[in-house]
């Protein structure tokens, strides 16, 4: 089971996020991202999601500690946000056991 918790807006999930020191990634293209295969995660993390055809809002890029992506092959330059998840959650759990 994983906990889970609402908020009425994504800053104020930030927010409590910073105040208990837990680095913020998002996940979507940006110049400075880096390749999420590439990367140690912590053993605590906020992972940002964002929305499937807008993407993580500019706001939330800036209060994000870093910015990752998962590497495409061919002309495509999005993956759906269900099977990003899934692919980086796994990699980021791969390296906890």
């Amino acid at each position: 089971m994983v906990p889970s918790e609402h908020y009425d807006t994504t800053g104020e999930a930030l927010e409590e996020i910073r105040s208990e020191s837990i680095p913020i990634y998002s996940v979507e293209l940006t110049d400075d991202a880096e390749n999420f295969q590439k990367i140690k995660y912590p053993e605590k993390i906020a992972l940002v999601f964002g929305h499937e055809k807008l993407g993580v809002g500019k706001d939330i890029l800036k209060e994000s500690d870093k910015k990752i992506f998962v590497p495409m092959r061919g002309k495509k330059e999005s993956l759906n946000v269900a099977n990003c998840a899934t692919t980086i959650l796994y990699e980021v759990t791969r390296g906890l056991s």
